[in-house]
């Protein structure tokens, strides 16, 4: 398989330069500029690969490209040596691929002899059903709940005549929104299928650089690509939808969307997450995975202020000082020397025949305790110390 080729070829496609796929992958143009010549690392060509969301049809399964390697060579019953001979390359190249550290011309090699019908393909969509991928319109329920989320759609910057979103602005296709600055309060995307990673970094751009104040974002759910990992999570809240989605088709009957469906929000306030959780059955991932106590009680504040779209919390929420800040763990150290107290006054309530019997109880104990202790038992504490 001709990697090189390949990835060129889609970089071209998305209209990207060397340097927009290096900054997209995290690596330096001179990485791309030989990549693109067939030279490099697997490790490059995986970076390039998620970049540019490139899928492979009959290239085998696994995680990583020496995983997919490793399964189609046992799947053959073929040993690395074997399998080295018939690539024309060395055991030991065989066995630095499988384990990660390998050039991509070995992989190459691999490939022609154990998946020589491997190609590269663009993703799956028959369960859409005839129409362009991109033609997609979110259902009209849907973008009522999304209006009362974020108090009104400021901008579309996806925009077509006839989706039917209602905003104030939009930025339609041929304007590109990709290159247009947002400059709203409040922006909803539901992008075009194919540009999914290109629109999710731009809104992470434009709400990091101020340009727009709440961003929700319509998505399928993709944790393993690279824009997730890099411009969404602990960046964004993200909140993933029980079921699917059957998105509207020009002239066409709905379809349900071949996948899970997530909504994305950079910039929310704790009524939005409040108001998404009461609309929308879904489980919500946080900004940061650990949830300071504070973001908790902004959550059941907002809560109880909405009366008409009032979500309960999942979990319990501490209570905290007036401050709502690093001052709540005081709260708790009064609560728990409340109840030290409280136990002490217990005790002091306890007869005196009792409190003499624990006394005696105490001294016997000191006195088992002063004991010499046998060989044995001594070499016990021993080895425990």
């Amino acid at each position: 398989m001709d990697f090189a080729s390949i990835v060129r070829e889609e970089r071209t496609s998305k209209g990207l330069t060397q340097g927009e796929l290096a900054e997209r992958a995290g690596l330096s143009l001179h990485a791309v500029w030989e990549a693109e010549r067939g030279n490099g690392s697997v490790a490059v060509l995986a970076a390039l690969v998620s970049a540019l969301d490139i899928r492979f049809a009959a290239a085998g399964t696994g995680e990583t490209w020496g995983a997919r390697v490793r399964a189609l060579r046992t799947k053959r019953g073929w040993s690395q040596e074997k399998l080295a001979a018939r690539a024309g390359v060395s055991p030991m190249a065989i066995n630095r691929l499988e384990n990660g550290n390998a050039r991509i011309a070995t992989l190459s090699a691999a490939l022609r002899v154990l998946a020589p019908r491997a190609r590269a393909r663009k993703p799956q969509i028959a369960n859409w059903g005839d129409g362009s991928r991109d033609e997609r319109f979110t259902p009209q329920d849907v973008v009522r709940r999304i209006e009362s989320v974020l108090n009104g759609i400021e901008l579309d910057p996806c925009g077509h005549p006839k989706s039917p979103v209602r905003a104030e602005r939009y930025i339609q296709k041929e304007e590109d929104g990709l290159k247009q600055p947002w400059n709203a309060r409040t922006v909803f995307v539901n992008p075009p299928y194919s540009e999914t990673g290109e629109f999710v970094r731009k809104a992470a751009q434009e709400w990091k650089s101020r340009r727009a104040g709440s961003i929700l974002l319509l998505l399928p759910v993709k944790t393993g690509f690279k824009w997730f990992q890099d411009d969404i999570m602990g960046t964004a809240d993200v909140f993933f939808l029980r079921g699917r989605i059957a998105f509207e088709r020009l002239g066409m009957p709905a379809t349900l969307a071949p996948f899970p469906i997530m909504l994305v929000l950079y910039g929310g306030t704790d009524v939005m997450i409040t108001r998404i959780m009461a609309l929308f059955e879904c489980g919500h991932m946080p900004t940061s995975i650990v949830v300071s106590r504070a973001r908790i009680a902004g959550w059941a504040k907002a809560s109880a202020a909405e009366a008409s779209v009032v979500a309960p919390l999942a979990f319990p929420v501490p209570p905290l000082n007036e401050t709502g800040d690093e001052g709540e763990y005081e709260v708790e150290a009064q609560r728990q020397d409340a109840g030290r107290n409280s136990h002490r006054e217990n005790c002091n309530g306890h007869d005196e025949p009792n409190r003499e019997h624990d006394h005696a109880e105490h001294a016997d104990g000191e006195a088992r305790h002063d004991r010499p202790r046998s060989r044995r038992s001594r070499s016990k504490m021993a080895s425990i110390r």
